[in-house]
This record gives C-alpha cells, sequence and structure tokens, in this order.
C-alpha cells in the first residue's frame, strides 16, 4: 500500500479542560502525548499526518475544499448519545473516506442497552436487563441481586465504581439516583456477573475478521474490587493486572466477541468487553468501535502487545484495513501525497547561506532539496534568505506562512549568528521547524553545552586547562563557536603538553576561540531525534565505521570526512545501522542518553546528539546539534529513511511539529 494522506482528529483534553469542562467530563478526551504517538506511529508506517484537531475544525477544512485520503478520528464528541458519530457523519456529508465504523455503528454502541438488543436479537449471548429513566422508578428486576447499574451512554469507565455493584433494592434505588442526577442520562441495569472479565481487540483482516488479543483484566488489592472502574482504568499501571488469555474460556470470550462485532456491524478494528456469568459463560458486555489507542494505556494496544504483536502492527491493520474497504489499498505508487486543496499552505525555507564553504554549499543544497520536499507534499514553498532586520520578518509576517522551515546555521560563515533566526522568528510570532532561540544559542557554544551537560551529570569528556595538561593524556582542540566540523582535522588530537601552543596558532590561523577537551579514542555515534519537549522519537542509531584508517591518524570526523567527498577520509568513515539488534543494551543506552540530553536542553523539532563509547563501555555526549544538517548526504535524513520516512514525509512531519510553537513563542 502506497503512503495515505490521514488526517488526524481527536478532542484534546487539555484544552477542553482550560475551557472549563471538568476532569470527569473530558475523560474520554485524549491527552497530547497520546495524539502525538499515534501521530508518529502512523508516520513510521508510511503515511502523511495532518493534525486537524476536533469535530469543528474537521468541518471546517472540509467546507474550505480539504480532502485527506483518510480521516482517521478519534474524536469523542462532547454531548449527546450519538457524539461518537459526529465525525463520521461529517465526513459521510462531505463524501470524505474515513477510518473505523460509520454514524450507525458508533450511534447505537454508545447507547448500551440498544448494543445488547442488536446482539441478543442476532443471536449472541448478553445479560437481561433493564434501563431506568433519569426521575423514574426502578421497575421490578427479572433477575435476582446483586446487580450492576451504570449510564446508559457513558465510556471510559465513567459511573461505574464500587457503589455501581448493589445488593438490594435500597441500594439500587440511591445508585440509580446518584448516576442519573450526575450524567443527566438514563441508567442501564443489569445482573452482577461473577466470573472472570475479558476485552478482545479485533481488526478487520484480509480475510475477514482477526483476533488481536484476549486479554484478560485482573485487579489488584488495591483497585476497586470487582470493578472495571473509572478509578481502575485511569490508573491501571498501579492497579490492574493484563494477562493474555488463550484457554478454553477465553477463545469463547473471542467467539461471543467476533459475534457481537459482527451485530453491530463494527468496521476496521474495535473492543469488545466480555463478562463470564457463574458458570464461566462469556457474555456480551459493550462495544467500543471507537476504542482508546495509547500504547501502553488503552486496552486494545494492551491487547496487541501482550499477543506478541507491536503498536505499529495494530496501526498498520487498522489503516490497511479502512483503505482496503475504500479501495485505496492500491493507490498508484507514483502518485505524489499531496494535500488536494486550493490555495496550498505556503512554508518558505529560510536560509542564510552562500557558497563559499562546502558545509555552507551543503546547506544550500539541503535548503532546496526541503522545498522541493515541501512541494512535493502539497505546500507551496521557495527559498528566503535570512537577514535580521525587522522589515525583512515583516514582510514574510505578511505573507502569513502555515509555518517557516528554519535552516539558518550560520550568518555570514559565522555559526555564532544562527540562533538570531528563531529569536526573531518567534518574537514575529510565526510558527518555525527546529529548535527555539535558547537552545540554539547554548547548543552554538560547545563551552555552555559542555556545562550544561555537567549541570544535568551528563557524563562528557572533561574539560582540560592548560594548568592540568601535564597530568592529561590527549586532548582534541576544539572552536568553540563553530559546528560542522570546522577547524578540526587530524592535528587536532595532540599530547596536552602541546595544547596551548597549538591553541595559541590555531586561534591565529582560524579567527576563533579554541577549547580543549580530553580525547575519546572509541566507537563514535549519532542519534536523531526529532518531536515536542514532551514526547520524542529516536531514530535508529548510526555508527560512523573508521575503515581502512592510518594506525596514526586519530579517529574523528573532521572536516575533511565529513565535506571533501573525493577524500579517503570521507570515503572510509562510512555510517552503519543495525546496533539495536546486534547490541540491543548498548542500542538502549545511547537512545536513553539521548533522551536525557533532549529533556535536559529543552530541545524540540529535531536534533541529533553524537557519542563517543570508550573501553569502558560507558557512553558520553562529545555534541550537540540543534540544528542538523538535511543535505543530500545527511545523517539524519538516512536514519529517518531507516525508519520508514522518506525525505518528502520527513519534511512534513517536521513542519507539523513546527505549527505549535507559534503558541509556545
Amino acid at each position: 500500500m502506497s503512503a495515505l494522506i490521514l488526517g488526524l482528529v481527536y478532542d484534546l483534553r487539555s484544552e477542553y479542560l482550560a475551557a472549563g469542562y471538568s476532569e470527569e467530563a473530558v475523560a474520554e478526551f485524549d491527552s497530547e502525548e497520546t495524539i502525538e504517538l499515534i501521530a508518529a506511529a502512523l508516520t513510521r508506517i508510511g503515511h502523511r499526518v495532518e493534525r486537524v484537531g476536533n469535530g469543528r475544525a474537521l468541518a471546517r477544512a472540509l467546507a474550505d475544499g480539504t480532502r485527506y485520503d483518510l480521516v482517521f478520528s478519534i474524536a469523542e464528541g462532547l454531548a449527546g448519545r450519538a457524539r461518537e458519530a459526529q465525525v463520521p457523519a461529517l465526513c459521510e456529508l462531505y463524501g470524505q473516506a474515513y477510518v473505523f465504523s460509520d454514524p450507525m455503528t458508533l450511534a447505537v454502541a454508545l447507547d448500551k442497552a440498544a448494543a445488547k438488543r442488536i446482539v441478543r436479537d442476532a443471536g449472541g449471548a448478553t445479560a437481561p436487563f433493564v434501563v431506568v429513566q433519569p426521575g423514574g422508578a426502578v421497575p421490578a428486576l427479572p433477575f435476582e441481586f446483586p446487580v450492576f447499574a451504570k449510564p446508559l451512554a457513558e465510556g471510559t469507565g465513567k459511573g461505574c465504581e464500587v457503589s455501581s455493584v448493589c445488593t438490594d433494592a435500597d441500594a439500587l434505588s440511591r445508585t440509580v439516583a446518584a448516576l442519573t442526577a450526575r450524567f443527566a442520562q438514563p441508567v442501564i441495569v443489569e445482573p452482577f456477573l461473577t466470573g472472570r472479565e475479558f476485552t478482545v481487540g479485533l481488526v478487520d483482516g484480509a480475510h475477514g475478521i482477526e483476533v488481536v488479543g484476549v486479554v484478560e483484566i485482573v485487579l489488584g488489592a488495591e483497585a476497586d474490587h470487582g470493578v472495571y472502574s473509572y478509578r481502575n482504568k485511569e490508573q491501571c499501571e498501579r492497579l490492574v493486572t493484563y494477562r493474555h488469555a488463550d484457554d478454553d474460556t477465553a477463545r469463547a470470550a473471542a467467539a461471543c466477541a467476533i459475534e457481537a462485532y459482527r451485530a453491530l456491524e463494527c468496521r476496521d478494528a474495535a473492543r469488545i468487553d466480555v463478562r463470564c456469568d457463574a458458570d464461566g459463560r462469556p457474555l456480551f458486555l459493550e462495544a467500543n468501535p471507537l476504542a482508546g489507542l495509547h500504547p501502553s494505556h488503552s486496552d486494545l494496544p494492551i491487547a496487541a502487545t501482550l499477543a506478541g504483536r507491536s503498536y505499529d502492527w495494530l496501526m498498520n491493520a487498522i489503516v490497511t484495513a479502512a483503505a482496503r474497504r475504500c479501495g485505496l489499498e492500491r493507490v498508484a505508487a507514483a502518485e505524489p501525497a499531496v494535500r488536494r486543496k486550493a490555495g496550498r499552505p505556503f512554508v518558505p525555507v529560510l536560509h542564510a547561506a552562500t557558497a563559499e564553504r562546502a558545509d555552507e554549499r551543503d546547506t544550500l543544497a539541503a535548503a532546496e532539496a526541503v522545498a522541493a520536499a515541501l512541494e512535493a507534499g502539497g505546500y507551496a514553498s521557495e527559498l528566503v534568505r535570512f537577514r535580521p532586520e525587522p522589515a525583512a520578518l515583516e514582510q514574510l509576517v505578511r505573507r502569513a506562512p502555515h509555518a517557516v522551515f528554519n535552516l539558518v546555521e550560520a550568518l555570514d560563515g559565522d555559526g555564532r549568528g544562527a540562533c538570531l533566526a528563531p529569536w526573531y522568528l518567534a518574537r514575529h510570532g510565526l510558527a518555525f521547524t527546529g529548535n527555539g532561540f535558547e537552545a540554539c544559542l547554548v547548543t552554538a557554544s560547545k563551552l555552555l553545552s559542555k556545562g550544561l551537560l555537567l549541570a544535568h551529570g551528563l557524563p562528557a569528556p572533561a574539560l582540560v586547562a592548560d594548568e592540568d595538561a601535564r597530568c592529561c593524556g590527549e586532548v582534541i582542540l576544539k572552536p568553540v563557536w563553530e559546528h560542522a566540523s570546522l577547524g578540526i582535522d587530524a592535528a587536532s588530537v595532540m599530547p596536552a603538553i602541546q595544547m596551548a601552543r597549538a591553541r595559541a596558532e590555531r586561534e591565529a590561523q582560524h579567527g576563533l576561540a579554541f577549547f580543549a577537551e580530553e580525547y575519546l579514542p572509541g566507537r563514535e555515534f549519532n542519534v536523531a531525534l526529532y518531536g515536542s519537549r514532551e514526547v520524542v522519537t529516536v531514530l535508529p542509531i548510526q555508527e560512523t565505521l573508521f575503515v581502512d584508517w592510518p594506525p596514526a591518524r586519530p579517529r574523528i570526523v573532521d572536516y575533511e570526512a565529513k565535506w571533501a567527498p573525493h577524500s579517503a577520509a570521507y570515503r572510509n568513515t562510512p555510517r552503519r545501522f543495525g546496533i539495536e539488534t546486534g547490541e540491543a543494551a548498548l542500542a538502549q543506552a545511547l537512545a536513553a542518553l539521548a533522551e536525557r540530553v533532549w529533556a535536559a536542553f529543552g530541545l524540540a523539532g529535531y536534533a541529533r546528539v553524537d557519542l563517543r563509547v570508550g573501553e569502558d563501555g560507558t557512553p558520553r555526549v562529545i555534541d550537540v546539534n540543534a540544528n542538523p544538517g538535511l543535505g543530500p548526504d545527511a545523517g539524519f535524513n538516512a536514519a529517518a529513511a531507516r525508519h520508514g520516512l522518506d525525505f518528502v514525509a520527513l519534511v512534513g512531519q517536521l513542519v507539523e511539529i513546527a505549527r505549535p510553537q507559534r503558541a509556545a513563542a
């Protein structure tokens, strides 16, 4: 299946809380972390994700002419029994294909009594029930106590509490009165089932309904007893044990779930809840055709994980099912993924590169490649030269860019000026890719970076002062402010006793300040990362190899090795991936350290952390790059491609990450 454009629709919990809604009212809504994790997974499996927002935002986009290959909606809606059906109904109104069940199924499934009637009439097994209207008396029950009472049309365990288990008529009357007053809706009452409880994940496979996994829900000692309650769900990591179940009862529960899935005409994927009676017979409880998708907190992904399937497998199964159903499975690979909208959003590529140095020429090539990728991805783009002048930025503001793709790595060849671009962009209220002023400033200076690393207890090579020279072995001289290995060559590594004189010579030669740190002769790794400050994705780790390397030459990636394609240093320093498979423990340590650096430096957008691993096996940070190159041979691009992101998808992802920075700035 070719890459699809997916419009991600969701209700963000924080937005509604800020608007004054209660925690309980927005319990079913999603966190920013969940949205970013879903978007990242969809991107990893090869699709382009456009974050749309809630149902109202989708309505505006569709009315404005925007179309997507598929709308991927996890929006729960805010009011009414048909709230989960609002987004799919809107899609059907505009002829927009979408993922998951149709409005009828979503509306019926949210009404627990309606869902049970349909399953029962189709021959499925479910317990008897009665519905009590707000203000109405509890009728005579056709079944015995104890019973269970819960709101008719809520999810996420809302209204399911210890008090929901009622052992007599008085307790039931009190619980029904409290629930109808609290939720302003009917209450469904059914026998309290005392057997095992399962949740069953299902997807539409190529040959029929496929069981993702059957999970038994086992409540811990501190959990609300006997009830998979709102509290138990919200604190599931502490209160609940989830077990993959594959015994005869679990298989019977899966069969019960499949019957309900068919009866309710669910599509693409769903989660079905089943509980056994005292005799061990599985009975349908309720269906969730719009199941939660947090990879470690939601039941459907948990079912996949416990069954030995990855989160990406689950997301791919869902999208593939929808694409197959909508006839999109064989979209031509040659057809570019474009945002089909007249008046394409404008994303200029900002740079300040010249053609005077190889690293600057690489930035120019990167700017051209990014602009082409933006055009291929459906944006309007052009190269814009950065000038730190208010008039120039005001002219850009008047063009109302969707975002600015910032590739300013130096100003007049001086790396110290790179941090001015995010400062000006933020000051003018423009969304932009990459890191902000503070992160760019700190990482532009290797001494500031080292100070921050040490302040956070992050391992790095030690600084070596002149007075310490006689106590040290080899050191490497580096420019304080410059990037791209400028000023670094094979002679940069030397015995510490020689560093004072060498530093003076280099400062005179390059017109730059230099410093010395201990030289680490071990292996070199680069860790590329992208994401928000809170949620970051670590791309596949690459190691720089030193092939047929002269024994007397220090194993460093100097300016020649980076920027002189015809040199032996360039040819003999290839990158290698696959450490995650061959050396999993080391890969985990490198990734964890890079994530700690991301957090300590307040990074966002994308960045690269360079590390060395010495003979003792300890990773140490040798550089932090808040604006890594995206040129044709850039390691960041290679890591993204290894991750399943082609260049167009990578550029589009970085633009979408950039969008929230407007408010943050």
